[in-house]
């Protein structure tokens, strides 16, 4: 980290551990700070006053057993009373469950264990399954969809203005472009955006280098780099199954998504595999589109039935043949997304907590 990142992350531990000990309960817990300040990458900013500032939100994991005294809870209210320019977030996790995590999520909550901000009476074993294709997939579905649907709890930062707000949820695609494309994330460790970049191919090393200047975010940053072509050629190489060269660009996830749709095996399959096919919907040729369409269809339907929801007759009809022509812009397919992204956070939280065992989750 840089000398002003790290005076940053020192400040706002120093302030947080100060914090929780005026709260902390009697008993066995442990508080984490995770996620990028866990892995040493944290994104900072310079204001027009000259004060450099967190961008990346804080994301602190209470560890505690289930019925454990409550007294903690407040803490992410007196951290952004202290700190408002951070967005700071708490995840509970009960004791029970902290050796069953999974995901990124997990594997940044082990990172996060081994300096841990405070603990009380003991400390709850915290380990997490390994990294596998399917994990980092899933981290790429979380930002397309910020970005698609303009998300994202950067809205709370309203000190960044809404320029460079935009710019940053780009940015935090793009360096999801980069893991998804790592080639060998089975391991109980994160992957950082930085030893993932040695290894992508989704952009070239140049724009690699502006990207990696995360860092130091400007509303400039990462100017010039086309994000959304960074997604595509990602996905079509983390399903490419072949050297077969394809002429268009999102061909190749097409292809694979639409076999993923048509054999969907688990409660989070039909978010993850169907929200990255109706954003490619675009740039596809139009056989393609129509196969995917059908997909969706079938998809759809299913999903319907599932769970009870309705999906717009209109919506129905036009799959059929092909894909709205609106894309993102339809207010049909958001709100049927917002609904299928709602009940799969929900359950990936779960899954990826602990809490949920015996799904299926599997690699692809």
């Amino acid at each position: 980290m840089s000398p002003a990142a790290k005076a940053i992350t020192r400040d706002y531990r120093i302030a947080l551990t100060a914090a929780a000990r005026d709260l902390a309960p009697a008993g066995s817990f442990t508080l984490l700070l995770s996620d990028s300040l866990a892995r040493h990458e944290p994104a900072i900013t310079q204001g027009t006053d000259g004060q450099w500032r967190l961008v990346s939100d804080i994301d602190l994991v209470l560890i505690r057993d289930g019925g454990a005294d409550d007294a903690l809870d407040t803490l992410p209210d007196i951290m952004r009373s202290l700190r408002p320019t951070i967005v700071t977030t708490m995840f509970t996790v009960e004791a029970a469950h902290s050796g069953h995590l999974r995901s990124l999520f997990g594997a940044d909550t082990v990172l996060a264990a081994r300096s841990p901000v405070l603990t009380g009476t003991g400390t709850p074993r915290v380990a997490s399954a390994p990294i596998r294709r399917r994990e980092l997939y899933e981290n790429f579905i979380h930002q397309l969809a910020n970005h698609a649907f303009k998300d994202g709890t950067l809205e709370e930062s309203s000190w960044l203005g809404p320029h460079a707000t935009e710019r940053y949820r780009h940015l935090k695609l793009a360096l999801e472009a980069f893991r998804l494309t790592y080639p060998t994330p089975d391991r109980c460790r994160p992957v950082s955006y930085h030893r993932a970049a040695h290894y992508s191919q989704a952009v070239d090393r140049s724009a690699t280098r502006r990207l990696l200047e995360r860092q130091f975010f400007t509303d400039q940053s990462g100017s010039g780099i086309d994000v959304e072509h960074c997604a595509i050629k990602a996905l079509d190489l983390f399903f490419r199954r072949s050297r077969t060269p394809y002429r268009t660009p999102g061909e190749a996830a097409a292809r694979g998504l639409t076999q993923l749709v048509r054999n969907i095996r688990g409660p989070f399959d039909l978010y993850q595999f169907s929200l990255p096919l109706v954003y490619l919907r675009a740039s596809l040729p139009e056989h393609t589109r129509q196969t995917a369409a059908k997909a969706l269809h079938s998809a759809w339907m299913q999903y319907a039935d599932e769970t009870g929801r309705s999906v717009p007759d209109q919506l129905l009809r036009q799959t059929r043949q092909t894909l709205d022509e609106q894309g993102w812009n339809s207010p049909s397919v958001r709100d049927l997304y917002r609904a299928m992204r709602s009940t799969h956070s929900d359950l990936l939280g779960a899954h990826n907590f602990g809490r949920l065992q015996g799904t299926s989750y599997q690699n692809i």
